[in-house]
């Protein structure tokens, strides 16, 4: 019998067949392209929610049709599946326009639709016209969107939303959240696991039912619970998030351990919670318009950073490859915030392995003094 850990990581590889399974077992599946769109909206009409990441394979069919150099594997991967018909149990994709990768995918999509590239029978492409700006303006009009696209998962489904539908997802899902707060506790202030290990285990989130992977996630912390302490450099992983586990890797085999990622593949997951009380449109609105994401409002964005780094940090690095459009952005602010804590921090864009390692071996240098004199303090 597998092990929690190895049933989530297993869905986390495995989250088209996930998908798949759903599908054959009656429940239509609804593609999101990033984790913007509320997933609570989208379990309320019914459906299961599969959020896409990019996969270790082949896109030839993709780079045929976009622009070079321009867009992230998880993009490229959702063209490509959209080309070689491979997304045929899907029923509805989902993106939302919280930034331009997102929003250009969706007209690539609509175009490729147009002249026959997607053939017919693909899954009905929707934008979700989500707004990160904090005016009172885009305030009103992201709530209409909201209201809209409940509307619109209410007709797809053939089934009305009710408040206590929204609330009732939104409390299993809190509870679900509560359990990746209970494995990121294995990482923080004293790690007990690495961070390759950990990501699948926090990013299955986004591929099982809320109470299949609290009872999983619950498990897997138990069975993590007794291992030794890892005495190395803490770092965080932070910049654009990653989904997949490469990067957490090649910072590892320097003797690192990464104890926290920014984003929502990682421990990210479990920092904040939808209201329960609260009107459920209002809850989801507040939600989703403070949480991380793409364009994610600065001020929010430093606060998490400046929690992650209050739970004790030994160095940070930023992933900020040449096809990022938003958290390059961010990344003067908060390099000026490590500075003022004497942090050592490390940005990393698309090179060579290589040319990686030379990058990290220097930096490993600075975040091992930073670990022997944390340990002497």
């Amino acid at each position: 019998m597998p092990s929690a850990c190895d049933v989530l990581t297993t869905a986390f590889r495995n989250w088209l067949g996930v998908a798949r399974q759903a599908r054959r077992n009656g429940t239509p599946v609804a593609l999101l392209s990033s984790p913007d769109v509320p997933v609570e909206l989208v379990r309320a009409a019914g459906f299961h929610a599969a959020v896409l990441r990019g996969l270790d394979h082949d896109t030839a069919q993709a780079d045929r049709v976009l622009e070079p150099g321009v867009f992230e594997p998880r993009i490229k991967t959702l063209i490509e599946l959209l080309l070689t018909q491979a997304l045929s149990f899907v029923d509805l994709i989902l993106l939302p326009r919280t930034s331009e990768q997102d929003y250009k995918c969706f007209l690539y999509a609509r175009e490729l639709a147009r002249t026959g590239e997607i053939r017919t029978g693909a899954p009905r492409i929707v934008l979700f016209d989500w707004l990160r700006s904090a005016s009172a303006g885009a305030e009103r009009y992201r709530r209409g969107r909201l209201t809209a696209l409940t509307a619109d998962l209410a007709g797809m489904a053939g089934r009305t939303i009710t408040g206590d539908d929204i609330h009732r997802e939104s409390a299993s899902t809190h509870e679900a959240r509560a359990a990746a707060r209970r494995l990121a506790g294995l990482r923080r202030p004293v790690p007990l696991v690495s961070g390759a290990e950990s990501l699948p285990l926090f990013g299955a989130f986004w591929d099982l039912p809320p109470a299949e992977y609290r009872q999983a996630a619950d498990a897997a912390a138990l069975e993590l619970s007794s291992r030794p302490p890892i005495d190395s450099p803490r770092i965080i992983l932070a910049g654009l998030p990653v989904d997949g586990t490469a990067l957490h890797t090649h910072i590892e085999s320097h003797g690192c351990v990464v104890v926290a990622e920014a984003g929502h593949w990682g421990s990210g997951i479990g920092r904040t919670d939808v209201a329960t009380s609260a009107d459920p449109i209002d809850a989801l609105h507040a939600h989703y318009a403070s949480t991380h994401g793409a364009r994610q409002p600065v001020a929010d964005a430093r606060a998490s950073f400046e929690e992650l780094l209050d739970e004790g940090v030994d160095g940070v690095v930023f992933w900020l490859p040449t096809f990022d459009s938003t958290a390059g952005w961010d990344y003067p602010q908060l390099r000026d915030r490590l500075r003022a804590r004497r942090i050592p921090h490390l940005v990393l864009r698309e090179r060579t392995a290589g040319q990686m390692d030379e990058q990290l071996a220097a930096f490993v240098q600075e975040a091992h003094r930073a670990h022997e004199g944390a340990a002497r303090v």
